[in-house]
């Protein structure tokens, strides 16, 4: 190990400037690797993966963790642990330092979802969130039904309007319910194995948007009639938007296909995408 801390100030300053060793901020996010590694190996010996960890892999890991944080190590000790960590990462994927934080009390804060009373993980806030998203999407849904009933009870023609509002969006309604469905599931699914990364919000995000999308574009591309014989199943507006909604990747693949048939790539338009 080479001694890169208080040992003659000015010299290990000397030897930063002369590029002997990595700047401050590297070593730094040096030693922060470390400590990923160091919780990666322990939950994977926790989770029972002991016999599946290698040994080389507990050792290259667990020698830096040990070592000297005033010093930094030889090209042979920092290859050998990269190697680990590597190894390891691999070994246990998709659960990864940062998403062991992400469902991890101790890495939390006090947020809004939890009052500012407790700390909460950004899983369990992320959760919550979409927990209330999918009460909102149903508040929609029961005013449109409570809207309808009293139209069709009562007879009060002054919420008409906002009842044929509600009418056409009911369908969009009940594809963002479908969309937070399917996330609340997956969410549940990520926190258990500790597998919730906070950098996929964005993409969580937009599947709300397109299970939005989804829920209304639907209507346009299924025939509710039963069939001649009266044999089938026939399905609302609503169920069809949130079937979408659920599973917006099925409709927008088959709005793909129908695109590929409807408007086929010429010769060129092939050659292009090939050579790209």
């Amino acid at each position: 190990m080479n001694t890169i801390s208080d040992q003659g100030g000015a010299a290990t300053e000397k030897n930063l400037e002369e590029g002997k060793y990595p700047d401050r901020a590297a070593i730094d996010r040096f030693w922060e690797q470390v400590d990923n590694a160091k919780m990666l190996l322990d939950y994977g010996i926790a989770g029972g993966r002991t016999k599946k960890i290698e040994d080389r892999i507990i050792e290259n890991i667990e020698r830096l963790v040990l070592a000297d944080r005033r010093c930094f190590p030889e090209k042979t000790e920092l290859f050998e642990f990269m190697k680990a960590y590597r190894d390891l990462g691999l070994l246990l994927s998709p659960v990864t330092a940062t998403t062991l934080k992400m469902t991890s009390k101790h890495y939390g804060r006090k947020r809004w979802t939890s009052l500012w009373i407790s700390k909460i993980s950004d899983a369990v806030h992320w959760s919550r969130w979409l927990a209330l998203l999918t009460m909102l999407f149903i508040s929609l849904i029961v005013l449109h039904s409570w809207l309808l009933k009293e139209k069709v009870v009562c007879g009060y023609e002054s919420i008409s309007g906002l009842n044929a509002l509600l009418d056409i969006l009911a369908p969009f309604f009940y594809g963002g319910l479908g969309a937070c469905a399917y996330l609340l599931k997956s969410c549940h699914s990520y926190i258990r194995n500790r597998s919730f990364d906070v950098f996929r919000k964005p993409e969580y995000m937009n599947r709300i948007m397109l299970g939005l999308l989804a829920g209304g574009v639907i209507v346009l591309f299924v025939n509710q009639q039963l069939p001649s014989d009266g044999k089938g199943v026939s399905l609302s507006a609503a169920a069809l938007g949130f079937i979408a909604g659920y599973s917006n990747d099925v409709l927008f693949q088959m709005i793909e296909r129908i695109t590929k048939t409807i408007f086929p790539k010429t010769e060129g338009e092939k050659n292009l995408h090939s050579s790209s």
